[in-house]
């Protein structure tokens, strides 16, 4: 429990729908997402969790709406 409260201190997400089957994931406030690591982790994740309910997953990095040393934002599309 530590651990989880470190690592997403003060962090929140939001997600914005793009399109019937797209959606942009922003992460904001989260002192992690300034490690290139954590954020290409991230979004593995996102995509690995996506992927056991639809056929394919596609996840790139775009830019956030309010771009900041801690935050980052990902597109995802699905089939």
């Amino acid at each position: 429990d530590r651990i989880w409260e470190r690592i997403f201190q003060g962090g929140g997400a939001a997600v914005i729908q793009a399109g019937p089957k797209d959606a942009i994931i922003e992460v904001m406030g989260l002192p992690m997402a300034t490690s290139r690591f954590f954020r290409v982790s991230h979004s593995s994740f996102i995509r690995g969790a996506m992927l056991l309910a639809t056929k394919a997953c596609f996840v790139k990095p775009v830019p956030a709406r309010k771009v900041t040393a801690d935050s980052f934002a990902v597109s995802l599309s699905w089939v």
